[in-house]
């Protein structure tokens, strides 16, 4: 009989308790009803050690009511995952710190009545209303939280785009700095991420000592302290031996490390004009030589004023350079270098300030095609003729692009990748041919893979596309294209990943020079035989 008593009045103070508990969290003042009240049985002491004040520590008490009401367990304290929800109720009531459970800044604290407050003391009493779990979860399931203080599980990557060479894959993917990547690869398709993992990669990775005439598949996934996120679509590439024994050297470094520069080739001399260097102070009018044959630098007259990221072309040994910008704004000029004088003379200005256009001469017409204005990126084509010293606007191109590049071949522009942020896709992989004899533009096959702040150089024939960037990344990508089968083919890539180089060709191979990536301004020169 006794044993029944002490069990009757064990059920009697769960009850109260839960009748004070659904009180305190609708906000009621409960003081009066729980002071001084007290149980015994058998001579066991039941009084509630419940403190009603607000700064005072939640007692054992609110344990037991949080258990009648369901709460359940304690939940995860904030998963790796980020599958986390709130600590739990038992946790909570027996004084832990949880985790948030609120997608807001933390702390923010979880309640029996499945809502987030920003104080420990007001979860217990339910004031203010506070803010509701995530749906479909509540208080001490473990669930629905933010991983335990803001950081989620990575969204997936976007399809990664690859670039086969000699032995070699290069993969690239739009990366997000805050994560890590890992690339799983098999032979055949399906790939899964139990398959080989290749940890820690960045943007663009290449995967080296491959076997050629063999299809590699690869999928990315992105990870943080949150965890690993879903795999990126797969993408599967066949890797053959395209370089026809293509090789790359490096060569005696330019004196001025710069990007966005002016080059032109006369005498087998290439004059590097311009550029920017914000390690020394930004827009420079520095003009230096570079003789491939002696493999040495030379400094030339500077030129009177600045032209960063202009057009340029030679005709009859003269360098013309347009437009571009001197600081804050695109503008117009034309400014013309002899070399034989070591002096520059300005010309007659184009119609259209703007930057970063594609430019070629020819039958010596020098055509400049797209760019940035104030207003963005425009399809502006203009011709500059230097006997009459006049510019005339031509037929416009179909695709408004800036950071783009140009080659001619057979009398005919190709205008190639480049940027646009109104483009469904930013990065443009899209070429164009321009006819001068007709004044019109064709589209022809894209690059396999689009990119911004690229050069170009031509020799026997086939436009060589070199560099630039995709996203947040620098690229080494080397593309062949040729006009006469209006198709691409990817080359062995450049040992130092740059945007913003230049290019041009000596004795039948390339020199690419400058620009920069994440260590910065770069002086460094690389010699491609094709």
């Amino acid at each position: 009989m006794n044993g029944r008593i002490k069990i009757f009045f064990v059920a009697i103070f769960i009850i109260v308790l839960s009748l004070t508990y659904v009180k305190v969290n609708k906000g009621e003042d409960v003081s009066k009803e729980v002071k001084g009240s007290s149980f015994s049985v058998a001579g066991t002491d039941l009084t509630p050690s419940i403190g009603l004040n607000e700064n005072e520590a939640l007692p054992l008490a609110p344990l037991l009511v949080a258990s009648v009401f369901g709460c359940g367990g304690a939940g995860d304290s904030g998963s790796a995952n980020g599958g986390s929800g709130c600590t739990g109720c038992l946790n909570y009531f027996a004084g832990s710190t949880p985790s948030a459970c609120c997608p807001l800044e933390s702390p923010y604290y979880c309640s029996g009545n499945n809502k987030c407050y920003s104080t420990w003391n007001d979860a217990y009493f339910g004031n203010p209303a506070g803010c509701t779990l995530p749906q479909g979860r509540t208080c001490g399931d473990g669930g629905g939280g933010d991983g335990g203080g803001g950081t989620t599980t990575p969204e997936t990557p976007d399809p990664p785009s690859t670039s086969a060479g000699d032995g070699q894959i290069t993969i690239t993917w739009d990366s997000d700095t805050e994560a890590t990547y890992n690339i799983y690869w098999d032979t055949s398709s399906g790939v899964t991420t139990s398959g080989t993992k290749i940890t820690g990669a960045t943007s663009p990775y290449t995967h080296t000592s491959l076997t050629n005439d063999t299809t590699y598949c690869y999928i990315v996934t992105a990870v943080n302290s949150a965890g690993e996120s879903p795999a990126s679509s797969e993408v599967c590439v066949t890797l053959t031996d395209t370089t026809g024994g293509a090789t790359w050297a490096t060569k005696a470094t330019m004196p001025t490390a710069r990007w966005g520069s002016a080059i032109g080739v006369i005498s087998d001399i290439f004059y590097v004009a311009g550029g920017y260097n914000d390690a020394l102070g930004g827009h420079l009018s520095t003009v230096e030589a570079y003789d491939h044959i002696t493999d040495t630098w030379t400094s030339k007259n500077a030129r009177p004023s600045v032209q960063t990221n202009p057009a340029a072309g030679v005709v009859n040994d003269i360098l013309y350079t347009a437009g571009g910008t001197n600081c804050c704004v695109e503008i117009t000029s034309t400014w013309a270098y002899n070399p034989t004088t070591d002096s520059w003379t300005q010309k007659a200005s184009m119609s259209q300030a703007r930057q970063s256009p594609a430019s070629g001469v020819i039958n010596g017409i020098l055509y400049v095609a797209g760019g940035r204005t104030s207003g963005g990126p425009v399809t502006t084509l203009e011709a500059y003729d230097p006997a009459a010293n006049s510019w005339t606007t031509k037929t416009p191109m179909s695709i408004a692009r800036t950071n783009t590049t140009g080659s001619v071949v057979n009398g005919k522009l190709y205008v190639i990748g480049g940027y646009n942020e109104n483009n469904d896709s930013a990065y443009l992989s899209t070429v164009e041919e321009y006819d001068p004899a007709t004044n019109t533009w064709t589209t022809k096959t894209s690059m396999p893979n689009a990119r911004s702040a690229l050069t170009s150089s031509v020799v026997n024939g086939k436009i060589y596309a070199i560099g630039g960037t995709y996203g947040a990344n620098h690229l080494n990508t080397v593309e062949e294209y040729d006009p006469a089968t209006d198709t691409w083919t990817t080359k062995t890539s450049m040992p130092t990943a740059r945007t913003a180089l230049t290019s041009g060709v000596g004795s039948g191979k390339i020199y690419v020079i400058g620009g920069y990536n994440d260590s910065g301004g770069l002086n460094t020169v690389e010699e491609y035989t094709p």
